[in-house]
């Protein structure tokens, strides 16, 4: 079940056995890292069975987002203690985990926007300077399958970067999703980084097409 903690500005979710003994808690502050996590523990044995888990964890982070008059309960719609004012926008929320930036997408976005994209680490150039080949979401399997492409990119972090699944010991190899601002054409300044190593893998022998 998930809850939360809106003093530690977390999500909670517990997984419990069958004689209802606590088994497993998780927490975090947004739906899609959690999810990878669930995935990654084996909470969620497929991605078939991962909708709902997602949609529940999406909701729980668009009640965190909008503040304590928005009231969260496990498989009941988001409700609000007092009507917000009038003419008053929502912020919309994704119904699940949205997916990386196709290369499409990206080589369109405008230096200084905030960019989604995944690359696997081919070197370590300076400290807090990576690059590597950036990679495609799959047809299939858009969170844990990527196809390479020939586009070099450039991820640039601090030890204010959030990361999660792993640490900030990157390696070449690496799978890594980024989220962050697009900079330089060919580089990112990383807000979050999440390390998909041991969850996602790049497909063997294809080449994503790219323009």
């Amino acid at each position: 079940m998930s809850t939360l903690d809106r003093c530690a500005v977390q999500i909670i979710v517990r997984h419990y056995l069958p004689d209802h003994a606590p088994a497993h808690e998780m927490r975090g502050r947004t739906a899609e890292a959690m999810l990878l996590g669930l995935l990654r523990g084996g909470v969620v044995s497929q991605l078939s069975h991962a909708g709902y888990p997602g949609g529940e964890l999406a909701k729980a982070e668009a009640a965190l987002r909008l503040g304590a008059r928005v009231r969260y309960a496990q498989d009941r719609p988001l409700r609000h203690d007092a009507p917000p004012p009038e003419k008053a926008e929502v912020p919309a929320m994704p119904a699940a985990p949205s997916r990386a930036a196709s290369w499409e997408q990206f080589s369109k976005t405008p230096l200084g926007q905030r960019v989604d994209v995944v690359i696997e680490v081919t070197a370590l150039l300076e400290e807090h300077l990576l690059e590597g080949m950036r990679a495609e979401p799959s047809d299939e399997d858009p969170w844990r399958s990527f196809r390479r492409t020939a586009h070099a990119q450039r991820i640039r972090w601090s030890n204010a970067t959030q990361v999660a699944m792993g640490t900030r010991h990157f390696q070449s190899g690496a799978l890594l999703r980024t989220k962050g601002t697009l900079r330089l054409r060919d580089e990112v300044e990383a807000e979050g980084i999440a390390v998909l190593t041991k969850v996602a893998t790049i497909q063997q022998g294809r080449l994503a097409a790219s323009e």
